[in-house]
């Protein structure tokens, strides 16, 4: 999700517009194709955000001036707190009252940690590469893809080992914000900041529930009443109401939260943004299958992420 230029303080909701949809989601679960496809049905204005709220604001402005983030990502958090805003600011707006005739809907969305992991790593391969270079010890000859096929099972063997020592992903996540850092700090401290940046990313699917999206809305997904089989519905007041589904079934869920909003225009989901496209998703599907991931799956298996969403083997 690109940064907006010249950037706008609030989105517009032209005349007309009945639905503004936020699909506020961890990233890579078709965000992209499914706001475009929203995009198309007259009445809709849809937009994705990744973090909302002062309190997520303020962790990525810690990130970025603390320097935990590479410059790539700090770049690319940067671009996105600008547009985040600008939407914070509009969803302001439509709760209080200032755009009576449009009812808001904020969809979220779940993905298989380790198939999202995958495409998350493709997606920003670009800011992985130095640091995975370094990891394998290539040559200056070396390809690209040769240093990411070495370097991804060393990563996610270290990365597994990280997460048993902190007694789990929820274990991990149990800590505070700053106890967390620190503890990072002192396993990895800066000897790789590429390991920091995906041992973090494979962290995201399991925390983003409970750290955005039920610190934001005020109501946790376990909370929240299903309406079809992994299809959460909620009721955020008269302005608004929240759903929640799976990546996996965005097909048949889609339609269904469509019919509850009182949309009956017919969906087609558009496909963008695909990562298996993007350049090095061979060598990083390389690393991923060559490298043992039994231990990954197993702590990711036994998180309450997996379990809410039926991920757990």
């Amino acid at each position: 999700m690109a940064a907006q230029s010249p950037v706008q303080a609030t989105l517009p909701l032209p005349p007309g517009t009945r639905h503004f949809v936020v699909v506020y989601q961890l990233g890579k679960v078709a965000s992209t194709a499914l706001v475009s496809s929203l995009s198309e049905i007259p009445g809709v204005v849809a937009v994705q955000s990744h973090f909302l709220g002062m309190e997520s604001f303020s962790g990525i402005i810690r990130l970025i001036v603390d320097g935990v983030f590479s410059d790539y990502s700090a770049d690319h958090n940067l671009g996105q707190l600008n547009q985040n805003v600008a939407i914070e600011r509009t969803i302001t707006a439509v709760r209080s009252g200032k755009h009576p005739e449009v009812a808001a809907t904020i969809l979220s969305l779940s993905r298989e940690p380790l198939d999202w992991f995958r495409s998350a790593v493709v997606q920003d391969i670009d800011g992985y590469r130095a640091g995975l270079r370094e990891i394998a010890g290539s040559p200056a000859d070396a390809s690209d893809d040769e240093a990411i096929v070495q370097a991804i099972p060393a990563v996610c063997e270290e990365i597994a080992s990280l997460y048993e020592e902190s007694d789990g992903v929820d274990g991990f996540l149990a800590r505070d914000f700053a106890e967390r850092n620190a503890w990072l700090r002192q396993r990895v401290g800066t000897r790789h900041a590429v390991l920091s940046e995906l041992f973090l990313l494979f962290l995201r699917p399991h925390s983003w529930f409970d750290q955005h999206f039920a610190k934001y809305l005020g109501v946790g997904v376990p909370e929240l009443p299903t309406i079809a089989p992994q299809v959460y519905r909620g009721d955020l007041g008269s302005w608004a109401r929240t759903y929640v589904i799976r990546y996996e079934d965005i097909g048949s869920s889609i339609p269904i939260v469509l019919d509850d909003i009182g949309i009956a225009e017919t969906f087609q989901l558009t496909h963008e943004n695909v990562s298996g496209e993007k350049n090095l998703a061979s060598a990083v599907r390389e690393g991923l299958s060559a490298g043992p991931l039994d231990r990954l799956r197993a702590l990711s298996n036994a998180s309450s992420y997996a379990r809410q969403f039926g991920y757990a083997a």
